[in-house]
Parts: structure tokens; sequence; C-alpha cells
């Protein structure tokens, strides 16, 4: 932290013409010093003085570990990820309320690992044809057409 210019630090990623990446640092660095620290907020400054368009961070998660909290202060929001089938609505709903309270607006909440098929959920498309007579139908009460629907 703060032993290198940021030109230096970050790397060109050469199979993307402007992206760029900043890595993490040396292991066994606290990220809870750094994330809320007011170097960090430097740099994120210094990132949007610079021009860049989009700056994300990937945080650890926020159930867990609360240092990401202390990191959204300093940005425009928050993208939160729940990974399906592990993060439980209880767990997504704590999140989101804490994010609330503490005032960084959430732009998104994106669901991951998503398994469409393991749900009975989804849509179909269907059509059909059928021959007729055109003569009329003797009258029947309700009660006869919905027993017929079902004896069919």
């Amino acid at each position: 932290l703060g032993e290198s210019e940021l030109s230096a630090a970050l790397v060109d990623l050469p199979q993307h013409n402007d992206l760029k990446f900043l890595p993490a640092g040396p292991e066994g660095f606290d990220p809870g010093v750094l994330l809320g620290s007011p170097a960090m907020a430097e740099l994120l400054q210094q990132l949007r003085d610079e021009g860049t368009d989009v700056v994300l961070i990937d945080t650890a998660p926020l159930g867990p570990v609360a240092d990401a909290i202390d990191l959204a202060h300093n940005t425009d929001g928050v993208l939160v990820v729940a990974r399906s089938g592990s993060t439980r609505a209880d767990q997504l709903s704590a999140v989101l309320e804490g994010l609330q309270s503490a005032g960084p607006k959430v732009l998104a909440c994106i669901l991951n690992y998503d398994q469409p098929g393991r749900r009975g959920y989804g849509y179909g498309y269907g059509y059909g044809y059928g021959y007729g007579s055109t003569a009329p139908e003797p009258e029947r009460s309700p009660a006869q057409a919905a027993d017929s629907r079902f004896s069919e």
C-alpha cells in the first residue's frame, strides 16, 4: 500500500484493450485495514480523476466479514452477488438490509450459478388443430358440459 505509483501497479490485460487489473497485493495483508482506509479512498478518487469509466472491486462476502461495507462508502454503488443453491434468502435479506442501513446504494442483485432446470419454473409453447362439424351441438347444462370435459 503506497509503495508504487498507480500507473506502475495497474496490469494491462492484452486480450481486452482498455481493461486494467490491480492485484490485491502481498499475501497475508489484512484487507480490512486497506478497504476502509484513507489510502483506499484516495486511490478510488485518483481513478475517478483520471477518467476511469468503471471500477469493480471484488470483496469478501458481506455476511461473515463487514470489511466491504467500509469500502462501499467510497463507491457509487454495490453489486450484490448471491450464489444459487448456497445463499439462503434470510442471508441475502440480512445483507441487503445491512447495506441499506449503512448507506451505500445497491445497484443490482445478481444470482450466480443458477440452474434453471432444477426448479419447476419455465414456460412452454404449443399449438393444435382439429376437424369438426359445423352442425350445432345440443344444448347442455353447465354441469353436463363440465362432466363431458373430464370424461372425453
